[in-house]
């Protein structure tokens, strides 16, 4: 295929394919260590703001519960207190409700559930019960889910470029050994073979993700 394969004029051009090679192969290893890093540097970062939501989401999910439990016995308090016509101590307990529920016992009252079967069965039921705490607990899981989705994606591209700074030290020593060989074919083998390796990382680099 290259019948001057040996001249000297040959191996002065892959001498100078090489050198080219070389230079751009270390400039993309060092270009995958510096993404793996930011990228591991990312992912960290994400895990805390992860870990620091669950635990946020956590606390707001329990004192909603709590909330709730206490907006849950108060009506049963109160439902008693009504059927039993005893009038004080159903106000004391109406009193009692906390803000978040009043709008939505008021709501179901207005609804004259005792003679409306129709009415929603309680006012638990109604789309202006709303608890603040659970709202807020939701936004926060909301996201760690985000954070989530981040770290899978920082452990994808730190894997890629790790991967990646691979193919281009195989492609160096590929090229650096090849200039111990004094066959001209030998070293053609070995730079080509560097040089699959090095379009094959630098294909890999344009198509994953970088941050600075």
């Amino acid at each position: 295929m290259f019948k001057d394969i040996e001249s000297p004029e040959f191996s002065k051009r892959l001498e100078l394919v090489t050198t080219v090679l070389l230079a751009a192969t270390a400039l993309l290893a060092a270009w995958n260590g510096f993404q793996a890093a930011r990228w591991t540097v990312r992912q960290g970062t994400a895990l805390r703001l992860m870990l620091a939501s669950r635990l946020q989401a956590a606390q707001y999910t329990t004192q909603g519960a709590q909330q709730q439990i206490i907006d849950v016995m108060l009506f049963s308090d109160w439902l008693q207190a009504s059927a039993a016509k005893q009038q004080e101590l159903e106000l004391f307990y109406r009193q009692r409700f906390r803000p978040e529920f009043k709008p939505a016992f008021e709501e179901w009252l207005a609804l004259n559930p005792m003679q409306n079967s129709s009415a929603p069965p309680s006012p638990f039921a109604l789309a202006t019960y709303q608890v603040a705490n659970l709202k807020q607990a939701a936004e926060f899981e909301k996201q760690a889910d985000e954070q989530t989705a981040l770290i899978q994606k920082a452990s994808a591209n730190v894997t890629a470029y790790v991967t990646n700074t691979l193919y281009m030290a195989t492609a160096l020593f590929f090229l650096g050994i090849s200039r111990t060989f004094a066959m001209t074919r030998v070293r053609l083998a070995l730079v080509v073979l560097a040089a699959v390796l090095f379009a094959f990382g630098l294909y890999n680099i344009l198509t994953t993700e970088t941050v600075l």
